[in-house]
């Protein structure tokens, strides 16, 4: 793999995204596609606001979603080992793997992927609902994406 992209969904409410989070999902794409190389393989929890978020990019990128339980963050824990084992079963003529998820996975994976996959320490960072990680497996690097919305979006109706 060449790629490892972390999405973190959209804003919601009630489970679902909202007008908001749907945007962000849209503004992100510009960002996330100058990051995909070559094949590319869309996992997401099975989470509604998680699965809505896949769809948005899906449709865009024009690739289908893997639904993947082991992405579904329960309160703030994350199952690192477990998402490290489903990678490790992805085919190895996928580029670019793109994982919709929650925030402990965002927070706490890439640093845990670093060490175990990469063996380099890569950051604990805090992503916002609708930004990424990106993670250059050939580079060892990671970046933050952030969507471009411009300062006369209206707030996020939920976090």
């Amino acid at each position: 793999m060449k790629r490892l992209i972390l999405v973190r969904h959209g804003a919601y409410l009630s489970g679902s995204l909202t007008k908001y989070g749907r945007k962000q999902m849209l503004k992100l794409l510009p960002a996330l596609v100058k990051s995909v190389v070559g094949n590319i393989l869309l996992v997401c929890s099975p989470v509604q606001r998680a699965k809505e978020s896949a769809t948005i990019l899906a449709e865009h990128l024009k690739i289908p979603i893997i639904e993947n339980s082991v992405w579904k963050a329960e309160g703030n824990s994350s199952d690192d080992v477990g998402a490290l084992a489903s990678i490790n079963d992805i085919d190895p003529s996928v580029d670019t793997l793109i994982v919709v998820t929650h925030l402990p996975f965002l927070f706490s994976f890439p640093h845990y992927y670093g060490e175990m996959v990469l063996g380099v320490t890569l950051p604990n960072r805090i992503v916002e609902l609708g930004e990424a990680q990106v993670i250059d497996c050939e580079k060892k690097t990671m970046i933050h994406l952030k969507p471009a919305l411009t300062t006369d979006e209206p707030l996020p109706e939920h976090h």
